[in-house]
């Protein structure tokens, strides 16, 4: 299995790397990234990589290994205080890279068990077991997958949410994930 996940990412980073040397030859520019890159973009949790690339490490890092042209800066505000954070582009799909974490709301990104943004509750059931219901800057659900050394939150839309006494106590299982993120360990 460890060999089969090493193998994915090299041949997914190789199709990145192909295409963004065709996206920057090319007169089309990165539209015509599409056609190059593959539908679903690997997310290991264990190792922390999308894509066969680190990105358990510094912005500066990141920007190293995928090029500069990859990365966008755009501010946040998160709780009301001005924070950094980064979009990381894969073929055209955005991935944000936040202070501490990575969060994607795009389709393409799978993670190794095949769930990803818009599957059911129940598939992240089925792959990582019951979640903790926590709360933080909103309602979401708190995934602990074997081997990995972070947790994996889902968020989906307030109405999947099953209340008793003015807390909630459970999830439709048949409601989409409409984001996922992920904590990082180190800091950018």
């Amino acid at each position: 299995m460890k060999l089969l996940t090493r193998l994915v990412s090299a041949i997914c980073l190789l199709l990145l790397a192909a295409a963004d040397v065709v996206a920057q030859v090319s007169p089309q520019g990165p539209a015509s990234r599409s056609r190059d890159c593959p539908a679903t973009i690997p997310v290991d949790l264990r190792s922390r990589t999308v894509a066969g690339i680190y990105l358990d490490t510094s912005i500066a890092a990141v920007i190293q290994r995928v090029g500069p042209r990859r990365v966008r800066g755009v501010e946040e505000y998160p709780e009301g205080h001005r924070s950094q954070s980064y979009v990381i582009d894969f073929c055209g799909h955005g991935l944000r890279r936040r202070r501490n974490g990575l969060a994607f709301e795009d389709s393409a990104f799978r993670t190794l068990e095949g769930v990803g943004v818009s599957r059911p509750v129940a598939a992240f059931d089925s792959a990582y077991g019951s979640p903790e219901i926590a709360w933080g800057e909103g309602y979401f659900l708190r995934y602990s997958p074997p081997g990995a050394k972070t947790s994996l939150f889902a968020t989906v839309e307030e109405t999947c949410y099953l209340w008793k006494e003015g807390r909630a106590v459970g999830v439709k299982p048949t409601c989409p994930v409409r984001e996922m993120s992920f904590s990082l360990v180190r800091s950018p």
